[in-house]
């Protein structure tokens, strides 16, 4: 079985993907499969990456449909491989990535989740500069599988799909794949029902990984539907974690309220006429009620005293 498959899925991404591809031609192991997903771009994207010549690349195109179902091809094309790595086609991979990777393939005994670190380049007061990242502070090579499902039911840092190994049994086993209707976060679930369904983790303290931000992503964005957005992602993240023990209600609940907080902050930065921000504030109480949360819930979760506030205050009617 061929060891690794990298799935890159690209829309009109004709100023960064040679740098991407680049930085992987660049490494010195070579038995990875990249699968370029082409997410119907309408600018050079196709032109450039179907004149490399690399016996690694393979180009996919398809109409445009989102990220997250070119991943899914990728997924689909990627079967016979041992392991799924992820690069955005705007970011790229540092220099010995892949041999760190295969390294830690083998120091861990082919465990079913492998986790590294990142370097954010981004612009601060004109500047540009490299931030050494991590999943969370606290974590150590001892990491369990316990200790990232709690960290993750949690938190959404960390949450993209790039920077880790996926076994692809695991994946293939349990039919894992990207929602194909959100425009965000579903990567984050992907990782989520991915670590509900592994078996071990094994985590290097290396980055291997560059994450662009000097340009902003789908997560700057203000959007009418937020709410709508945010309720089905802690609605499916409920569903994943529906089976797992009563100890991560709590976590659950917790996160639920900080997202909420923020759909209902986006009330007063969107331009809603007073009967849309009239619904909006309904879906949001009957989210609440859904969810079985009470005021006591907010004051004893464990957010920040802003959020807090802002979600009992809501509740209990005192928001414009």
């Amino acid at each position: 079985m061929n060891e690794i498959a990298i799935i890159i899925p690209g829309y009109n991404c004709e100023k960064y993907i040679q740098k991407c591809l680049k930085s992987i031609f660049l490494q010195k192991y070579n038995d990875y499969t990249i699968f370029f997903i082409d997410d119907g771009s309408t600018d050079s994207t196709k032109d450039i990456v179907t004149s490399i010549r690399n016996e690694h690349l393979i180009y996919k195109y398809q109409l445009n449909a989102g990220v997250s179902v070119s991943r899914n091809m990728g997924l689909h094309l990627a079967k016979e491989f041992e392991y799924i790595m992820f690069i955005d086609a705007d970011d790229w991979l540092e220099e010995g990535a892949l041999e760190i990777a295969a390294r830690c393939i083998e120091q861990s005994n082919k465990a079913d989740f492998i986790l590294f670190d990142w370097n954010e380049y981004r612009i601060r007061e004109g500047e540009k500069e490299c931030v050494y990242c991590k999943m969370n502070n606290n974590f150590t090579t001892n990491i369990t599988m316990e200790s990232l499902r709690k960290h993750m039911a949690r938190s959404r840092a960390g949450g993209s799909p790039w920077g880790k190994l996926f076994k692809n049994k695991v994946i293939t086993e349990y039919g894992l794949e990207f929602i194909a209707n959100l425009p965000y976060a579903e990567d984050y679930l992907f990782n989520l029902s991915f670590i509900l369904n592994a078996e071990n983790i094994f985590y290097c303290p290396r980055a291997i990984y560059g994450y662009n931000c000097y340009q902003s992503g789908a997560r700057a964005k203000f959007r009418k539907n937020l709410m709508d957005i945010y309720m089905q992602i802690e609605d499916e993240k409920f569903k994943l974690f529906s089976t797992t023990d009563f100890e991560y209600s709590g976590l659950l609940k917790s996160e639920l309220l900080e997202q909420l907080s923020i759909a209902l902050l986006n009330l007063r930065n969107v331009s809603f006429s007073s009967e849309e921000r009239k619904n909006e504030k309904n879906k949001a109480k009957q989210f609440l009620r859904l969810h079985h949360i009470r005021i006591g819930d907010v004051i004893k979760s464990n957010t920040n005293i802003k959020v807090k506030t802002y979600v009992a205050m809501f509740m209990l009617g005192l928001l414009g």
